[in-house]
Order: structure tokens, then C-alpha cells, then sequence
């Protein structure tokens, strides 16, 4: 497997100086209790962590998508490495966890593109793919929002439309990993050294649309409850995996919730409207009906689209808890 592969780039390339050269680069692929497995150019690697890391809390830790740089002792066994250094990321992923600590927990890091994934089915509900959108969003991440299960309904017409009103220009694909539905369509997204990831509660489908790219039962599936449409939680950790195709996918356990971690809600993404939104008349301008709202004249003049300044004004109002 090569490094390109894997998703590094030019980004990683350019944090490494002369002392780095001797290391060995290799890509988070699954956390253990006390090791890490890794994915590099020598093939797969378990990673130890020194006391260093130990020292500090989980945020500091390495976490699913994370390059790292590691030495091999001589006294180590043929296929563990010694981590050294993780290399900064591109973004992370992140969300409140559970519980009362409200602690971050970290989902993943360097991720280029979010398939947010819906079961049409009971359990379909926009409200829940909008928080993805949000957090997509925030990051400058690109989603893609996939609508799985098309063969249970007749016509997904109503759901399209559901999904169109929140989602602006974001992809929604249909697809049913049964019948092989849109399959083709659903491929196209998947591009040659991307890192993607497959986020959605449980029993939407997920660990099948990860087995259907990888052309086996690689993940595990379950039956999900007829009374609900709600499935279990099949699979039990994050796991990074390269492709025959040469992207790679990341499968997660599913989530009843998303509690997004308000600091990860950033504007950054949003800069050129941000630039506009300056000439506004008024400081607080809410750019809904106020006179002289600078970003209403620039959608008037073709600058920018509705549906962008509305990512920005749901995500503006995100900026509170959520």
C-alpha cells in the first residue's frame, strides 16, 4: 500500500524536516485499549505509546485518520512500532459525549468527505441529517448525503424534497445495497487517495454500504427492529480501511444522537460571505429582511446563492450550544 493511498499529501509532507526522514509514517486505522493499529507503506503495524502520551487526556491521544511518525526498537516484535510524533491535522471530527462529563470525543481527523446516512425507512428524519450538515459545514468538509433503503418505499420523491429544503447544493443519493440501486452514482464520490466517512444512527445502513465498496462481509450487519427501524449497534468501534480502489473509508458505530461540540462550530468556511456581511447597514443584521443587508444585494447581483448565505445563517446561529 503507498502513503498516497492512504491519504497523505502535501500537507503532511511539508511538517516533516531532516530528523523526520528515519521515521517510519503510517495512518491510524483502529484504537485499542493499550495500542493503535496502523496502516503503512510496509504493510500493517501495531503502534505502542510511550508515557508521554499517556500523560495528557484522550484529546491528546492518537484518534481514527491520525498520521503519526514511529521508530522500531530493536527489542520490539517484527510488526509494533514505537509512536513518536503525531503530525497536525487537517480537521477533526468531534462531538459532546455522552454522559455528564460532556467531554469532547473525538470521531475522526483528516477526513475529506462526510456521507451522512439515512435509512428511508421509520426512522428517517431531516432534522438529524441537518446537525450533520452543520457539523460538515463548520469544518468545510464535503458532504454527501445518501438515502438508503430506496426499495423499502415506492416513492422517495417525498423524501428528496424533505432533504432538498436543508441541504442547498449537497448531493442526495438514493441507494439501496440490496438491489444494487444507484450504486454507480454512489461510487463516483469516491475519488483515488480520499479519506471518507460513513456517519447515520444505527441500523441505516452504514457497515453495508462499507461492505458493498469493499466487495465483502468485512463489517459486521444486523436485523433491524420492525416495530422501530431501529437497529444494534453492529459495530462497536471505528475502523479505518484501504480499499481495493485505492480511497480509504471509515465505518462507525451508530449514533442516537449528535450533540456537536460547539467549538468545533467554526465559520471559517464562510469567510467571503463573512467579508460581505461587513458592509451590511447594521452591525446585528440578522440578513433576513433588515434594509441595505449586503448579502441580500450580492444574491440579487448573482455573488453568491441562497442556499449558501442560509448554510451560513443556520450555522451563525449555531455558534449558541447545541
Amino acid at each position: 500500500m503507498s502513503a498516497k493511498n492512504l491519504g497523505w499529501d502535501d500537507f503532511f509532507e511539508s511538517q516533516l524536516n531532516t530528523s523526520d526522514l528515519g521515521f517510519i509514517r503510517a495512518r491510524v486505522s483502529r484504537q485499542n485499549t493499550d495500542s493503535l493499529m496502523l496502516l503503512s507503506e510496509i504493510g500493517e503495524l501495531t503502534g505502542v505509546l510511550p508515557g508521554k502520551f499517556k500523560e495528557h487526556n484522550k484529546e491528546n491521544l492518537p484518534t481514527i485518520g491520525d498520521w503519526i511518525l514511529a521508530t522500531k526498537p530493536e527489542h520490539f516484535e517484527t510488526d509494533k512500532v514505537l509512536v513518536q510524533k503525531i503530525l497536525a491535522r487537517k480537521n477533526i471530527l468531534a462531538r459532546t459525549e455522552i454522559g455528564q462529563g460532556k467531554r469532547r470525543q473525538l470521531m475522526a481527523a483528516n477526513v475529506d468527505r462526510v456521507f451522512i446516512v439515512a435509512g428511508l425507512d421509520k426512522e428517517f428524519n431531516p432534522r438529524k441529517i441537518e446537525r450533520y450538515l452543520l457539523l460538515c459545514w463548520s469544518l468545510a468538509l464535503e458532504p454527501v448525503i445518501v438515502l438508503n433503503k430506496v426499495d423499502l418505499i415506492k416513492n422517495p420523491e417525498s423524501a428528496i424534497k424533505k432533504v432538498r429544503a436543508i441541504a442547498g447544493d449537497t448531493p442526495i443519493l438514493c441507494l439501496s445495497t440490496l438491489t444494487g440501486m444507484g450504486e454507480e452514482s454512489f461510487l463516483s464520490h469516491l475519488t483515488e487517495g480520499s479519506t471518507n466517512i460513513f456517519l447515520g444512527s444505527s441500523g441505516v445502513g452504514k457497515s453495508s454500504i462499507s461492505n458493498m465498496i469493499l466487495g465483502r462481509q468485512s463489517f459486521v450487519t444486523g436485523p433491524v427492529r420492525d416495530k422501530d427501524s431501529k437497529g444494534r449497534h453492529t459495530t462497536s468501534y471505528r475502523e479505518l480501511v484501504l480499499t481495493e480502489q485505492d480511497f480509504v473509508i471509515i465505518d462507525t458505530p451508530g449514533m442516537r444522537g449528535l450533540e456537536i461540540w460547539k467549538e468545533n462550530v467554526s465559520l471559517e468556511a464562510f469567510q467571503d460571505i463573512l467579508d460581505l456581511a461587513e458592509n451590511c447597514k447594521f452591525s446585528d443584521c440578522a440578513h433576513l429582511t433588515e434594509p441595505e443587508c449586503a448579502l441580500k444585494k450580492a444574491k440579487e447581483n448573482g455573488l453568491i446563492s441562497s442556499e449558501r448565505i442560509n448554510q451560513f445563517r443556520i450555522l451563525s446561529q449555531a455558534k449558541n450550544p447545541l
